[in-house]
């Protein structure tokens, strides 16, 4: 075989682009699956732990900022021949981030539910003061007045997002007939996930409405029911 009939050697893989390096990059970009219901709990947990929660979105923010510009660079480079095999790779990584985001967001709806659920518990004794006050001398104007002759003490939500029930009397765009509102801040919504965007505190709003009707809200905002509670966001 003369030297003319030789192939041209293969291009060398690209330096440090192993099979361990690949995986690596897949579960770093399955990693939302995990993450997401980890800062829910962080975020909605009484031991003021919410900061790590906002760590671990704002690292779910990241990764999803980079599988979003990542993946046009991606598509150019399986197109060259070289980039290709890695290419490919990195392209599988920017799809499997999103869906992960979104599968960790469903894992996460139960553990927000939860914890909206032991706040309300820990309501009950408030609203049952407020209702028999307002029996008698109509709606208190602030909860104080609540105290000590219909109870003991206010109690507090046992969240790390809202160290206090805020009780109002405003009519805001969402009282309809109700004579009061009691509501608590929520933690602070994922960045960048477009799961949830609160327009009624910077960092949401879980409500409780006397008259339980939810369901006539502004057409730009969403109800999620907990129980007799109400999580707003857009």
């Amino acid at each position: 075989m003369s030297d003319c009939d030789i192939k041209p050697a293969k291009p060398p893989p690209l330096p440090g682009w192993t099979r361990s390096t690949r995986w690596r990059l897949l579960g770093v970009a399955c990693s939302p699956l995990v993450l997401r219901p980890v800062s829910e709990w962080f975020s909605w947990s009484g031991m003021h732990l919410g900061f790590l929660g906002w760590l671990l979105q704002l690292a779910i923010t990241f990764l999803m900022v980079g599988a979003v510009l990542g993946l046009p660079v991606c598509l150019v480079g399986c197109c060259i021949l070289r980039w290709r095999r890695n290419a490919a790779w990195l392209l599988l990584c920017a799809v499997v981030a999103p869906a992960g985001l979104y599968l960790g967001e469903r894992l996460s709806q139960p553990i927000r539910r939860q914890a909206i659920q032991g706040m309300a518990a820990r309501a009950e004794p408030l609203i049952a003061a407020i209702r028999k006050f307002e029996s008698t001398h109509g709606a208190p104007r602030v909860l104080t007045e609540l105290v000590p002759q219909y109870l003991p003490a206010i109690p507090t939500p046992g969240l790390n997002s809202s160290p206090e029930f805020y009780y109002t009397r405003e009519k805001r765009f969402y009282a309809h007939e109700n004579a009061w509102i009691i509501s608590v801040h929520a933690p602070h919504p994922p960045p960048f996930s477009g799961f949830h965007r609160p327009v009624i505190h910077d960092d949401g709003e879980v409500i409780y409405l006397p008259n339980q009707n939810y369901d006539e809200r502004a057409s730009r905002v969403v109800v999620e029911r907990v129980g007799t509670w109400a999580y707003v966001h857009e």
